[in-house]
């Protein structure tokens, strides 16, 4: 379910998980900051360790659930609420604010289907001023 070393492809970004979830392959894309991090950290861990790519200090294979229980540790410990699921909503809803196409994200996210892309969505009242504002028909009416 994790990566291993020889899943990233740190000079295209796209890192292919063989087994996501429901056993389905899936890729990945990994942006420029974050494959720089990832070159820095591969320096860090041990390359023989099961080639795990995230690995705890004694350099065995970073569990699922440990990773979650890492992510409720800093939660707490930043006083900021959030889970991992929390921080996949907040890609999506952030990557269509930013202007991605809504099946690029759906892509992206792995989902069937558009409504279930939708449901991961966090609009505010201010998405929807904005987008009104830019596409409104009434106001971009040419006489």
């Amino acid at each position: 379910m994790f990566f291993e070393l020889d899943d990233v492809d740190i000079k295209s970004g796209v890192a292919v998980l063989e087994k996501g979830k429901w056993c389905k392959p899936r890729s990945v894309m990994i942006g420029i900051k974050t494959r720089k991090v990832l070159l820095d950290y591969r320096r860090e861990i041990n390359p023989s360790a099961d080639s795990a790519l995230f690995q705890v200090s004694n350099g065995k294979r970073l569990s699922p659930m440990g990773l979650r229980s890492m992510i409720l540790r800093l939660s707490q410990k930043t006083g900021v609420h959030f889970t991992p699921h929390a921080l996949r909503r907040t890609f999506a809803t952030l990557a269509l604010r930013a202007g991605m196409n809504p099946l690029h994200l759906q892509g992206l996210l792995g989902h069937s289907t558009l409504e279930m892309t939708r449901k991961y969505i966090r609009m505010v009242d201010n998405d929807f001023i904005e987008a009104h504002k830019e596409h409104g028909p009434i106001d971009h009416f040419v006489r």
